[in-house]
């Protein structure tokens, strides 16, 4: 009795594992609607996972392309490398509040526990999405890059006004004495 239950579970185990191969296999990506925040958010993904930081950099409001250039994006690779890697990430929803569109992953990352287990963890990333010149621009610095590296752009140096001297304050008079 106990090894026609061993071989049931192992038979279970094997159809289970077959299943799972294949899902996987025919799994797609979804391609969202050209023109929409949700493709919007997918472009930048791409564009991050295949190093086109230029393209990431144009993803950005004209205020963020201020303080960041592709440059900077560049150097804040090594926070978010191979953070694709063993990924799946879902749409959960879209929300509009005012002219702003929030885009809401959630990021399904697995990893390897040794030779006999695996672990995965979920979270959710939210975008912040405007139109700006007829596209949907982030307006605000979107996950994985969260702020725009170590290196900035120069800024213009300011004019430092010489500081006014201080007139010394004039003595106030004794008052007279009046009889």
């Amino acid at each position: 009795m106990g090894k026609l239950w061993m071989i049931g579970a192992a038979s279970a185990l094997g159809v289970l594992l077959v299943v799972s191969v294949v899902v996987a296999l025919l799994e797609r990506e979804t391609e969202f609607e050209a023109g929409t925040p949700e493709a919007k958010v997918q472009s930048f993904l791409q564009a991050m996972d295949e190093s086109e930081y230029e393209d990431a950099y144009s993803m950005l409001t004209s205020s963020l392309q201020q303080d960041c250039g592709p440059e900077q994006i560049f150097a804040s690779r090594l926070n978010y490398d191979n953070r694709f890697e063993d990924n799946r990430i879902t749409l959960e929803r879209t929300d509009t509040v005012g002219a702003v569109t929030f885009v809401t992953l959630r990021v399904t990352e697995f990893r390897s526990d040794g030779p006999f287990g695996s672990s995965e963890s979920s979270y959710e990333q939210q975008y912040a999405l405007e139109p700006e010149d007829g596209d949907w621009r982030f307006r605000q610095y979107p996950w994985p890059l969260y702020d725009c590296g170590a290196i900035r752009p120069p800024t213009p140096a300011r004019e430092t006004l010489a500081p006014k001297p201080v007139p010394a304050p004039e003595p106030t008079p004794a008052p007279t004495p009046t009889i």
